[in-house]
């Protein structure tokens, strides 16, 4: 699977050999965690990327047994995670911000899922959602025609990542949320 900086990437900064060795280790390590027969269930349910459009329709939330599963994948993306933050930190600094944003709202949606206040298809349209934005904020890294103005969005990035916290949890879950500036605000 190619990661999400690689495909962005393209002529852009993909053909750095550091990066492209950096980038083959922390895929492995995410397909690792994806293919693992430990997480079959959760992983069919609640997917890393791409979620199906049965995946995204999906009105079950989650139950313990699944919580287990999807804390035991947190642990194994946990160590990718910080391949990744490690490799892009010393090969596109400018772009830690925006994966912190992206690990965030990822997290926030572990939260939401383990504690049944959101269905796996809202946590799949969230995380779809979530992703998107990534990719918008990856390719005008990569669009960015100087350093000035890479700095310029990581800054923009840094102030959006000050400002995120954890709502209170649903009154009635499980509910709807949606991303307003890069946390989850639920109705």
């Amino acid at each position: 699977m190619v990661s999400f900086l690689a495909a962005a990437a393209g002529a852009a900064g993909a053909d750095n050999p550091e990066w492209k060795a950096a980038d083959a280790r922390i895929a492995a390590c995410f397909e690792a965690a994806d293919n693992d027969p430990r997480l079959a269930v959760v992983n069919g349910k609640y997917p890393r990327r791409d979620p199906s459009a049965a995946q995204l329709a999906d009105t079950s939330v989650m139950t313990d047994q699944e919580a287990d599963q999807l804390k035991v994948r947190i642990d194994q993306v946990a160590r990718c995670r910080g391949m990744r933050i490690e490799a892009v930190g010393r090969i596109y600094p400018s772009l830690l911000a925006s994966y912190g944003i992206l690990y965030f709202q990822a997290d926030q949606l572990y939260e939401y899922l383990t504690q049944k206040w959101i269905t796996y298809g809202e946590a799949n349209r969230l995380s779809k959602l979530s992703q998107a934005r990534f990719r918008e904020r990856e390719s005008a890294y990569f669009a960015a025609a100087t350093e000035q103005e890479r700095q310029t969005l990581a800054s923009e990035w840094s102030a959006a990542m000050q400002g995120l916290r954890y709502d209170s949890p649903p009154e009635r879950p499980p509910v709807t949320c949606d991303w307003v500036k890069a946390a989850l605000l639920c109705h």
